[in-house]
């Protein structure tokens, strides 16, 4: 396969996997974003930042706020100010919000462990890959190689 080629599938593949996401989140009569701000919150053992949660899904700073700010409002995500930083700002799922993310996203997660079992020591192959590609291509759009 030509470096073209190559690229093209990464690049198709990657957008599949994020179509099938929202694809799960229409099933489950929520947003993409919202689902995923869920899904990080639940699957993490520490509070996160908004910045945190743009930074590791790869969604906007405007998407993810939107989305936290009407999870406040329902009661579905703390906010806990940091006692050395009063700029910055960690979230969490209440009670009910934990209860509203598992109804969301363990059935999601649910297909994503049976997927993961099919594939098996593959899976380690894909990741290794694809942080290789990320890295190498943040360097170069940084110009910093």
């Amino acid at each position: 396969m030509k470096s073209r080629e190559v690229i093209n599938k990464i690049n198709s593949l990657i957008n599949q996997s994020i179509y099938l996401y929202a694809k799960y989140a229409q099933t489950t009569k929520t947003s993409y974003v919202d689902m995923m701000v869920l899904y990080a919150l639940l699957n993490t053992d520490k509070p996160l930042t908004q910045m945190e949660l743009c930074n590791y899904y790869g969604m906007s700073k405007q998407s993810v706020n939107t989305s936290v700010k009407k999870f406040k409002e329902d009661g579905v995500i703390l906010v806990a100010q940091d006692k050395e930083d009063k700029r910055q700002k960690y979230l969490k799922l209440s009670h009910k919000g934990a209860e509203y993310a598992h109804s969301i996203v363990d059935n999601l997660m649910r297909i994503e462990d049976e997927v993961s079992d099919i594939i098996g020591e593959k899976n380690k192959a894909i990741i290794e890959g694809l942080e290789m590609y990320n890295v190498l291509f943040e360097k170069r759009l940084s110009n910093k190689d």
